[in-house]
């Protein structure tokens, strides 16, 4: 493989960068700084999952890659209709979702937190038992919520001890929400939640992890594309390459 490269020979399994053809259509989130975001002011996407799919892109052997917006409520859709080849769109693997899409490696563990204000004294989960607590719409964050509390002896699936969780479809609405006091808490992914807690509107996160969540590529069940996409992030992450845009982007 090493004399190939050196040589600028093409891998027939991914293709050489600058050298394909066609284009790698992939769903990203737009609204996740330093993972998927849309700047309006310049037309552009940026954060490591774009800068992943580019890289991706130039592995499998295409000329160009094409983004559009998905969110937790329509990325399975857009996948199986074909409007998108791929999801890199802080997508966790789990069982449920892995009968309906194929995922490849992992390139990133990231983990459920709870957020709150400083404000409220809140530092474990049992101080958000009675509390109103938000999420996104599509997300398993609340799920894993529930799960924890119910595993820790907190509530019941009978009896949620006055404890309300209220969705919304914005991680924007989630957080706003909570820093003028209309919910007392909030769960979603370390990743997501990494800006607001430097915002400066004294959002903290309270110290237990919920759950760990693994971010890897979505093709299509079945698809030609899912054992060459697997075999691309194994690539990206032999290389380094997913090592250096983490640490570009979120450390």
């Amino acid at each position: 493989m090493a004399l190939a490269l050196a040589a600028g020979i093409c891998l027939p399994s991914y293709g050489c960068a600058g050298s394909g053809s066609g284009t790698l259509r992939v769903g990203v989130r737009s609204d996740i700084q330093y993972w998927g975001y849309y700047d309006e002011n310049r037309g552009e996407y940026y954060g490591l999952e774009i800068d992943l799919a580019r890289d991706l892109a130039k592995k499998l052997g295409y000329a160009d890659v094409a983004f559009t917006t998905v969110d937790p409520t329509n990325r399975e859709e857009k996948l199986e209709n074909n409007e998108v080849d791929c999801i890199v769109a802080c997508y966790s693997v789990t069982d449920e979702r892995s009968r309906v899409v194929d995922f490849s490696p992992v390139y990133f563990q990231d983990h459920v937190k709870v957020l709150t204000m400083k404000s409220t004294l809140f530092t474990k989960v049992s101080d958000i038992v009675g509390m109103n607590i938000a999420y996104v719409t599509g997300t398993n964050a609340r799920d894993k919520l529930v799960a924890k509390m119910e595993a820790d002896g907190l509530i019941t699936a009978d009896d949620m001890k006055g404890t309300v969780f209220t969705e919304y479809s914005t991680y924007q609405d989630v957080f706003g929400y909570l820093t003028i006091g209309v919910v007392d808490a909030a769960v979603a992914d370390g990743s997501i939640a990494t800006d607001y807690l430097a915002s400066g509107y004294d959002i903290i996160a309270l110290d237990e992890n919920i759950s760990d969540e693994n971010y890897a590529v979505a093709t299509q069940k079945g698809s030609t594309l899912s054992s060459r996409m697997a075999d691309a992030v194994n690539a990206l992450l032999e290389d380094g390459t997913v090592t250096a845009l983490i640490e570009k982007w979120y450390e």
